[in-house]
C-alpha cells in the first residue's frame, strides 16, 4: 500500500516540447492509480494528469514506455515531460517534484475498512470472495465498498486541482 500511499509527485523533467503539448509517462501496473486496459491508459494518476494540464491549457499524450525505469530515464534526459513518482535525492538531482500531496492525505482519510480493501486487492492480490470472507462481508458488499472507496479518492482529486 506503501506504494501508491506516498506522496504522489508531478515530476517536470524540462519544459513541453510544443507549448500546448505535454508528454506523460506512465507503467500501467498499479490500479488503482494506474493500469490499462488494453487499449488506452486509465486510473487516477492519468486522470490527475490530464485534469492538471488540461486545466492550464495542454494537451496530454500518454507515452507507456515498457517499464518504469525507462519513463524515469526519458523524464531526466528530457524526451518527456511528466512522470508521477517517488521523491528521491538521486531523482531530484535531475527532476523537479511537485511539493503538493495529491493522493496520500486522501487515501488516509479513508475509512479504515475501505482502506483495507483496497490495500488486499491491489497491493496483495486478494480477490474480492477472499475479502469477503476475511472480513466477513458479502462479495457484493465488498464490491460496493471498493467502488465507494474508488469514487471518493477520484471525488477528492478533481475537488483538489
Amino acid at each position: 500500500m506503501a506504494r501508491w500511499l506516498c506522496l504522489l509527485a508531478i515530476l517536470v523533467a524540462g519544459h513541453a516540447v510544443a507549448a500546448d503539448k505535454v508528454r506523460y509517462c506512465d507503467y500501467p501496473v498499479y490500479p488503482p492509480i494506474s493500469w490499462s486496459d488494453g487499449k488506452q491508459v486509465r486510473g487516477l494518476a492519468p486522470s490527475v494528469v490530464k485534469h492538471l494540464f488540461g486545466q492550464l491549457g495542454y494537451e496530454v499524450e500518454i507515452v507507456v514506455l515498457g517499464n518504469w525505469k525507462r519513463c524515469l530515464l526519458d523524464a531526466a534526459e528530457g524526451r518527456v515531460d511528466v512522470v508521477l513518482a517517488y521523491s528521491s535525492a538521486q531523482r531530484e538531482q535531475t527532476m523537479l517534484f511537485s511539493t503538493v500531496p495529491v493522493l496520500r492525505e486522501e487515501v488516509a482519510r479513508l475509512p479504515h475498512r475501505e482502506a483495507t480493501i483496497l490495500r488486499l486487492h491491489y497491493e496483495d492480490g486478494v480477490s474480492f470472495t477472499h475479502i469477503a470472507e476475511l472480513l466477513q462481508l458479502s462479495k457484493g458488499r465488498i464490491s460496493q465498498l471498493h467502488s465507494g472507496a474508488l469514487m471518493k479518492l477520484k471525488r477528492r482529486i478533481r475537488s483538489a486541482t
